[in-house]
């Protein structure tokens, strides 16, 4: 839903809640016309890639005017505020070199599929104009969530069983899965992938102990050059195994002649 506080200043309750913008603005005092002017702001914030966040502020009369819950709140929206976490330079060829060696790029985020799908195109992410959103999964069956990660790339608005699911679906139709994350929550999922990568810098504890390997630089271009120095190592061992099997192998059950 989103942050809450409650202050007392100079004698004056204040509440103010931050937190998604769709979740906000459905308690917030807004006319028709106000809504639509805020609901236009919001998408272009979006699609220019920004992170959004919705403030608003209500004033009770008095402690006895408090809602128990956030959601019984009228609020007052004090306005929209964007954040950009702009990607790292190398991640564009990063992900090229990923697509062309056949590892498929995933993005699960709490931002909104807007968001999420700008930023994707930005750093070259296939399907980026595909999302589902976290509100949807809930509305699926395991077998209909199986079905649509074969071509759906971009997952919005998700919460910790959401995770837990897609990488499930995944599994499900075979894939590999290697999953990233440094939150808490994100633990259930490192722990249930083939590979969990935590993040070693900013990552939790929680997530590090759940995860197989810890990314010590928190850099995505490691886990790239990773896979390329495994798949180097595994090809050389096939072709050292095959070498062995054409050439020792023959050598060694071939008769032996005695000359007289």
């Amino acid at each position: 839903m989103g942050k809450s506080d409650l202050f007392l200043h100079e004698e004056e309750i204040i509440i103010s809640a931050k937190g998604s913008p769709e979740r906000i603005l459905s308690i917030c005092e807004l006319n028709a016309t106000q809504r639509q002017t805020v609901e236009a702001k919001l998408m272009d914030m979006s699609q220019q890639g920004l992170r959004v966040i919705a403030v608003g502020v209500m004033k009770p009369a008095s402690q006895e005017d408090i809602p128990a819950e956030l959601t019984a709140c009228s609020l007052t929206l004090c306005g929209l505020i964007g954040l950009a976490d702009l990607p790292r330079e190398s991640v564009w060829e990063d992900i090229k070199q990923c697509t062309k060696a056949g590892v498929r790029l995933v993005m699960i985020t709490g931002d909104n599929g807007i968001t999420a799908s700008s930023i994707a195109k930005q750093i070259g992410m296939p399907n980026s104009d595909k999302i589902i959103t976290g509100d949807e999964i809930n509305n699926m069956t395991d077998a209909d969530l199986q079905e649509r990660v074969k071509e759906v790339n971009i997952f919005s608005r998700v919460i910790p069983e959401h995770k837990m699911r897609i990488v499930k679906a995944f599994k499900a139709d075979g894939e590999i899965v290697a999953m990233t994350g440094d939150g808490v929550n994100d633990a259930p999922a490192l722990k249930y992938a083939d590979i969990g990568i935590a993040m070693g810098k900013r990552g939790s504890e929680v997530s590090r102990e759940a995860a197989d390997l810890i990314l010590m630089d928190d850099n995505f271009s490691t886990i790239v050059h990773t896979i390329r120095d495994g798949r180097r190592i595994y090809d050389n061992i096939r072709k050292a195994v095959g070498y062995v099997f054409t050439i020792h192998i023959p050598i060694a059950f071939a008769p032996t002649c005695s000359i007289v």
